[in-house]
This record gives structure tokens, sequence and C-alpha cells, in this order.
């Protein structure tokens, strides 16, 4: 394994919310896929993303409409946004944040010919999220798919018809996020999400990129 497609005992212990010795519990269980650098222990992204998606959350889980408004609190800046010392508490607990929203959109992934990627990242009719989404927010991004799309549950047949997309899991390079059209939160004109939808989408399926799309998101608010 890449050092990059690794996380550290410590992180993963951070993000799971349990302690190092129970990482290495996983990790020594092969409930935890991992490789040993030298003396240490390191967990995959792959298999953490795994693993953290299917953890039972506390509570009862964000409907959509929910999940989408407390994203928008978190991210948008009109009106103004929160002072930063409260922006740093909630930055503190993206974790958490990220399985109690989870369910705001239903997964679709597809296969699109190489031919039509083009006219998907210019189509007006999606919202870019995933990598599109970091790479405008600032982050500095080097891979280049699968590409994050979010779409209107009442457009997702036209989606699939314009493009030929084809339902795939090993070889997808799109995943269409789908949300209900009554939870739909973007504006009429938005082709490109936020910076915390950005890293949503690459923390969820363990893409090593949310860790730089992370780092924007720390970036103190200037006003």
């Amino acid at each position: 394994m890449n050092l990059a497609d690794l996380l550290s005992v410590a992180d993963a212990a951070e993000r799971l919310g349990v302690d190092q010795s129970r990482v290495r519990q996983l990790l020594r269980a092969g409930e935890l896929a991992g490789a040993k650098v030298g003396r240490q222990w390191f967990v995959s992204r792959i298999s953490f993303a795994e693993r953290d998606a299917h953890r039972p959350l506390h509570g009862r889980p964000m409907s959509p409409g929910t999940a989408w408004a407390v994203i928008r609190q978190i991210e948008d800046d009109d009106p103004p946004p929160a002072p930063q010392r409260i922006r740093d508490a909630a930055l503190r607990s993206l974790d958490s944040l990220a399985r109690a929203v989870r369910r705001r959109a239903l997964l679709e992934q597809y296969y699109i010919h190489p031919s039509e990627i083009r006219r998907v990242l210019a189509d007006p009719a999606v919202v870019h999220g995933g990598i599109v989404a970091g790479e405008a927010a600032g982050a500095a991004i080097n891979v280049a798919e699968p590409y994050d799309v979010y779409i209107p549950d009442s457009s997702l047949t036209n989606f699939v018809d314009r493009y030929a997309a084809m339902p795939e899991r090993a070889g997808a390079n799109v995943t269409a996020h789908v949300v209900a059209d009554d939870a739909w939160p973007f504006a009429r004109d938005q082709t490109v999400a936020g910076p915390l939808v950005a890293w949503l989408d690459l923390r969820e399926r363990g893409d090593r990129a949310a860790d730089e799309v992370r780092g924007v998101l720390r970036r103190p608010v200037h006003r």
C-alpha cells in the first residue's frame, strides 16, 4: 500500500471515537485492513471508510432535509458565518457530522464513456461535488476521478439516458448523489457544491483527497 492511502492508528481512533488499542485490536482481528510500516501500524483509508459507513448512528438519523439544513448552516456566508471559535468547534466534530448527514442523498454509481465526461462536467443540470468542488475551494487535488454529481430525483432518468450511464461498482467513474426533489438544497444557477460537501463526498469513499479539502475547511474565516 502507498502511504498516501493509509491513516495512522491515532487518526483512525480519533475519527472512530475509540481508543488506539481498539484500532490495533481491529487490525489484528482483520476487521480493519492495514499495513505495518517499520514499527508502526497504519489503517487502509478504504477499509476505514467502509467500516465507518456501516457504523450505527447514535440517535435518530437526519432526514435529507435536516441534513442539508445543517450543511447550509455551517457553509453559508449569507447569513454571515458563525464566529471562528464556534466554527472551529464544528470542524472538530466533522467526522460525527459526516455520519449524521450521510443519508442526505441516495448513491448511484455509473460508468460513463470517457468521451462523454467533458459534457457531464459542463452540464448545468447537475451540481458537482467531490474533486471538482474541492478544487474550486482551493484544495490541491491530484486525482481525476471518480466524479461526484448531485442530481434531483426527478432528473435521474434523463441523466442516465443522456449519457448512456451504465450501473457499475468496480469500474464506476461517476457517483450520482440523488436528492429528493423536496430536499434539493442548491440554488437554481449553482453548478458546484461547497467545500463541506466536497469533503463529505471524498471522505465517504476513503479518498485521500479528503485530507486536502479538510485543510481548506479549517482555514480561518476572514470578514
